[in-house]
């Protein structure tokens, strides 16, 4: 083999191998029923990196008309979604930085009524 064949092969696998990690970062979906009591909240953390996408959904449920506060919260806990005070929705948020972000679901208005939460949300799996 000449020397350019060599570099040219030694290229073209760097480059497959380039493609072939870029591809196995594969969306992950959570989903889970949150029990929210009346007068609380919860905050699920997401580490996500510059640029990652997160979307997802959740429905409220309970005795009556319900609803929560939702937002997305970034590192610094700045809302880059929300709030949004509502009792089924959907979200999707290209994070700007990198670390820790926070899927918010508050319930401290509510002062009798516990509600029931699903949520279902895809981002990058690492």
């Amino acid at each position: 083999m000449t020397k350019c064949k060599i570099l040219l092969w030694g290229i073209s696998l760097l480059l497959i191998t380039t493609l072939s990690v870029s591809c196995a970062l594969v969306k992950s979906t959570t989903t889970q029923n949150i029990n929210l009591q009346a007068g609380q909240y919860t905050s699920i953390p997401v580490t996500l990196n510059s640029g990652d996408l997160i979307e997802g959904s959740f429905t409220v449920s309970g005795p009556t008309d319900l609803d929560i506060k939702f937002s997305v919260q970034n590192p610094t806990g700045t809302s880059v979604f929300g709030p949004t005070r509502s009792r089924s929705g959907s979200f999707s948020y290209r994070a700007q930085t990198t670390g820790v972000h926070y899927l918010y679901l508050d319930n401290t208005y509510s002062l009798f009524t516990g509600k029931i939460v699903s949520l279902s949300y895809t981002c990058p799996r690492r």
